[in-house]
């Protein structure tokens, strides 16, 4: 399994916590992560065969997806 991450934004806020004021969603609550505006912003994160957490980050979530998607296929191929 291979999923992406958005490393700017918080994936479970807090209800005190403010929105973003940068971005907005209009299927989720946007609220600005520490790492918001450092780095790039999608983040690949899957377990190789051995069981050992992988990651890399990517500016665009396209790139990222495509990515993704690329280690799924590896993973099922086993290579």
């Amino acid at each position: 399994m291979a999923d992406v991450y958005d490393r700017w934004h918080k994936s479970r806020p807090a209800k005190d916590d403010k929105p973003c004021g940068e971005h907005t969603s209009r299927t989720r609550r946007m609220v600005a992560s520490s790492e918001h505006g450092k780095g790039k912003r999608w983040q690949v994160r899957w377990r190789d065969a051995s069981g050992k957490q992988c990651k890399e980050n990517f500016e665009k979530k396209a790139k990222a997806d495509t990515r993704a998607n690329e280690v799924l296929a590896d993973l099922d191929r086993g290579t």
